[in-house]
């Protein structure tokens, strides 16, 4: 049987019709819902099913973060909130002459590029709850970190935030294929285009040269740059 989220304006109630034998009308649902609140319960402001109106699939984690969380989350602030917060726009850009990564817009989603990461980003909803942004900042800085300072001494080594949202970082070694299994497999995000080498800022390179490796150079894209 169907599942069925009410949008309030205080909260999300999920609610799922288990019983088989005794299939539920959205009106017998709603009178469930109202005596569970009354006598204050309010009429919801939207009503929906979790599946596709077309097809019996349920929405992707980044269509309900973008279809329900958020519009939940306008319904409780003044303002809408930005696609991406003020606190993971500083952590990708620390201050004016220390960039660790961009950030890029689109229609329907958002990919972040940290320098020096050779792997393919993933696409994030239009709105980027921290936990996510966290799992796929771990993920690219660790590749990185990896990738071009693990075999030189410590001092060359990133300097990684260690707790974001509710994670905490505590494995320094392909740490990253933990959190690609979950964007990957569990939450089934998809790729973006792989660009590499990334480092419009010349972070990567300037850091190589200063402990003694070779050099790195950024691959321009014009028509994305």
């Amino acid at each position: 049987m169907p599942s069925y989220i009410v949008m309030r304006g205080s909260f999300l109630l999920r609610r799922a019709c288990s019983d088989r034998n005794r299939p539920r009308t959205k009106s017998s649902l709603m009178q469930t819902i109202y005596r569970l609140f009354s006598p204050r319960a309010r009429h919801p402001h939207v009503w929906t099913s979790v599946f596709h109106l077309v097809s019996e699939s349920l929405y992707t984690y980044c269509e309900f973060i973008d279809l329900f969380i958020y519009p939940a989350t306008c319904l409780l602030s003044a303002d809408p909130p930005p696609r991406l917060t003020a606190e993971m726009q500083r952590i990708l850009h620390l201050s004016k002459g220390y960039n660790i990564g961009d950030w890029y817009y689109y229609q329907n989603h958002i990919v972040i590029r940290i320098y020096g990461c050779e792997l393919s980003p993933y696409r994030l909803p239009k709105y980027v709850p921290m936990r996510l942004f966290a799992l796929e900042y771990y993920r690219q800085f660790n590749s990185a970190d990896l990738t071009h300072f693990y075999g030189a001494r410590k001092k060359s080594h990133f300097k990684i935030r260690h707790q974001l949202g509710p994670f905490i970082f505590n494995k320094r070694y392909e740490a990253w294929k933990d959190f690609d299994t979950i964007l990957g497999e569990k939450l089934k995000l998809k790729l973006s285009f792989h660009w590499s080498p990334y480092d419009p800022e010349h972070f990567i390179r300037f850091r190589r040269v200063k402990n003694r490796l070779t050099g790195y150079v950024h691959h321009k894209i014009p028509e994305i740059e």
